[in-house]
């Protein structure tokens, strides 16, 4: 009742299909990236506890199922679980490859995503993420409640009584 009543909170609007299709996806990429990297962090800690070190390069490779296997300080009751947290990684691989595959094609064909992707440094993922979460960009006031509704603030520099906002002079930064 008293949310009702407060005249400052603004209105949220629900997304529509398109924003719902691309925050779903961002989201189910996200958890299966969760999932693969906790994965490989257990698989090395646990091999790394009985001796076996694993490179950064071979995590994913087919072949670290057989230096699992031929491994001889591992017990069989271990070496099983190890292999099928193996093929877990390997399948959860694979699935994250075609949901990022997914949004790179809907990025690409996506006039909204294709303007985000002219900013220097935002790629079809990225762009993707804002596509979910930006909607129609004339809901906002300002150029200024666009970075405010992500939580970016201008940089504050104050000095006694005065306060700039925005980047620091090139002198300054040079120093």
């Amino acid at each position: 009742a008293f949310l009702a009543k407060d005249t400052q909170l603004r209105t949220i609007k629900a997304k529509d299909p398109e924003q719902q299709k691309y925050a779903s996806l961002t989201t189910l990429r996200e958890q299966y990236i969760k999932q693969y990297r906790q994965t490989i962090v257990s698989l090395k800690g646990i091999c790394q506890a009985w001796g076996l070190d694993i490179s950064k390069g071979i995590s994913g490779k087919a072949r670290l199922i057989d230096l699992i296997e031929s491994y001889a300080a591992f017990p069989e009751e271990l070496r099983a679980g190890l292999v099928d947290m193996v093929t877990h990684a390997q399948t959860t691989q694979k699935v994250l490859n075609k949901i990022t595959n997914t949004l790179e094609e809907l990025a690409k064909n996506d006039k909204v995503c294709q303007l985000i992707q002219t900013i220097p440094g935002l790629g079809p993922i990225y762009s993707s993420r804002l596509r979910a979460t930006i909607g129609d960009i004339r809901r906002f006031k300002t150029p200024k409640d666009f970075p405010a509704y992500y939580g970016l603030v201008p940089r504050s520099i104050a000095t006694g009584y005065n306060e700039k906002k925005g980047k620091l002079p090139i002198e300054e930064t040079k120093q």
